[in-house]
C-alpha cells in the first residue's frame, strides 16, 4: 500500500508581498483587515498574522472569540475584528478585550446594549448576495440609526462578503455585490453614519 506525504511551505515574505500589493491597489487611506480565521485557512494563524502586521495590516479578521484570544496570547496586540456571530455570553469578554465585532443581527445589538464600559466598536455587515449573514439593504437605515443612538456601541465601519469572487471568468455577480455594497454605504451615511 502506497503512502503519500503532503506538506505546504508558507513563505512569510510572499504573504507580506501579496498584502502590500493589495494595499497599493487600495491606496494609503484604506486600512486593510487581513483575514486569518480558521488557522489562516490551515496555514498557521500566528505566523500569518505576524507577516500581515509586519506588512502593515490595520486589523486581523478572525471567526471566533477563541481565535482572537489565541492571537493575543501569542503576542499579537493589534485590534482583531471578530467576524463570527458573537454568543451573547461572550459579549462581555469581547468588550473587555477591546475587540471589534461584526454586527448584523438585532439580538447581538440588544446584548451589547446591556454592557457597561467603553463602547464596543462594531462593523455593520451588509447583505449583498451571499444570503447567509448580513443586514438587508431595506433594513440598514433603521439598524444604523439604532446603533448611532446608543452609547454602548460605536460604529467603526461596514463590511460585506463576496459570494462568488473566485470565478475568474465572469465578474458580473461580484460587480453587482459591489454595487449593493455602495448602496449600503450610502444608506449608512444617510442614516447619520460618517465616512471616517
Amino acid at each position: 500500500m502506497a503512502r503519500y506525504l503532503t506538506w505546504c511551505d508558507i513563505d512569510s515574505a510572499a504573504l507580506a508581498h501579496n498584502f502590500m500589493t493589495f494595499q497599493g491597489l487600495a491606496g494609503p487611506d484604506c486600512r486593510i483587515c487581513a483575514v486569518v480565521k480558521s488557522n489562516a485557512y490551515g496555514h498557521g494563524m500566528e505566523e500569518a498574522a505576524r507577516a500581515f502586521i509586519a506588512a502593515g495590516a490595520g486589523m486581523l479578521g478572525v471567526h471566533s472569540l477563541d481565535e482572537a484570544l489565541r492571537l493575543r496570547a501569542g503576542g499579537t496586540d493589534d485590534s482583531h475584528s471578530h467576524h463570527g456571530l458573537c454568543p451573547h455570553l461572550a459579549n462581555q469578554r469581547v468588550a473587555g478585550a477591546g475587540f471589534h465585532i461584526v454586527l448584523y443581527v438585532p439580538e447581538t445589538l440588544e446584548a451589547l446594549l446591556a454592557l457597561e464600559g467603553p463602547p464596543v466598536p462594531v462593523h455593520l455587515k451588509i447583505e449583498t448576495g451571499t444570503q447567509r449573514q448580513g443586514i438587508r439593504l431595506e433594513d440598514l437605515g433603521d439598524f444604523t440609526r439604532q446603533v448611532l443612538t446608543t452609547t454602548q456601541v460605536r460604529l467603526a465601519g461596514a463590511t460585506t462578503h463576496f459570494a462568488n469572487i473566485e470565478d475568474t471568468t465572469d465578474h458580473s455577480f461580484a460587480a453587482r455585490q459591489l454595487e449593493r455594497f455602495a448602496e449600503g454605504l450610502a444608506a449608512i451615511r444617510a442614516a447619520g453614519g460618517s465616512r471616517s
